[in-house]
């Protein structure tokens, strides 16, 4: 389906605010001129080339560093979005039929969420444990105990930034040192489900209001830089507990076994595919951003 004009805002605060580069660029490990396939001068089969000093199977070069940091090699996240059950972890297909892979049963039930940060790390939550994740077999480790026993939410801002959210509180959690700490409010608004960071630095929620309970959740964006938090309108659909991003497209995963297309201009979603799982939470794969 076509996809709406991005805003001028967002084109703009994604110019200013960066992205994380894509796998691959030119003038990287692979299949660019000069670079390490077959070029003249370069690192196969030439003088000087692979098996010298100072080349592919060296320190530093594509072994240490380079091109596989979050990928197979290292059992890092390689698809471009996740989602899971309480119990089991899929990858999901940004491309129509959005084709949904079992990967594995995680080591532990009750998982709430699921996050990618920016080095292609996996991680998971439950209502009160962060876990790191094998995102090739659902093996989880635990990383950190939780102050709050709620937490639901879960994602990474461009900047690298691991938040969780509960209630109308979001949270910073340091995965190394395992140290939580209060970050911001979204003021009138608590989570229904899950947060997505998008490469234009914003964090986009799924909400209702704090003083009700309402059957359809809404989308805001609330800005890092700001602390304002900005609704965009009602998604149409409840129990949407994951979210996930790719292509400059959104995708919602809810309790019904549906993904759904988010316009993430106006809130509105529709249902684009019924794979039939319990779906209680998402991740984007921010090395897969462009």
């Amino acid at each position: 389906m076509s996809r709406p004009l991005l805003p001028i805002w967002i084109l703009a605060l994604t110019v200013a605010l960066g992205c994380p580069a894509p796998p691959y660029e030119p003038g990287d490990d692979d299949d660019a001129t000069g670079d390490d396939d077959d070029a003249t001068g370069d690192d196969d089969d030439a003088t000087g080339d692979d098996d010298a000093t100072g080349d592919d199977d060296a320190t530093g070069d594509d072994d240490t560093g380079d091109d596989d940091t979050g990928d197979d090699d290292t059992g890092g996240a390689t698809e471009y979005m996740y989602a899971q059950t309480s119990e089991d972890l899929f990858a999901v297909d940004k491309d129509p039929p959005y084709d949904v892979t079992y990967l594995g049963t995680f080591t532990q039930d009750q998982i709430t969420d699921l996050a990618v940060d920016i080095d292609g790390r996996m991680y998971a939550v439950t209502f009160d444990v962060i876990f790191e994740v094998d995102p090739l077999t659902a093996q989880l480790t635990q990383v950190a105990t939780l102050p709050d026993g709620s937490l639901f939410a879960m994602t990474a801002l461009a900047d690298g930034t691991m938040l969780l959210g509960s209630d109308d509180a979001i949270y910073e959690v340091n995965v190394a040192s395992g140290q939580v700490d209060y970050y911001d409010s979204l003021g009138d608004w608590e989570f229904a489900g899950d947060m997505v960071g998008l490469p234009d630095g914003l964090l986009y929620c799924l909400v209702w209001p704090t003083d009700y309970w309402a059957e359809s959740t809404s989308l805001v964006v609330y800005d890092p830089a700001t602390g304002d938090t900005t609704e965009i309108g009602e998604t149409g659909h409840g129990s949407m507990f994951g979210v996930g991003f790719a292509d400059w497209t959104m995708y919602g995963f809810n309790r019904d076994g549906e993904i759904l297309d988010i316009d993430y201009t106006t809130g509105a979603a529709s249902v684009i595919a019924t794979p039939g799982h319990d779906f209680w939470g998402a991740a984007t794969n921010p090395l897969k951003w462009d």
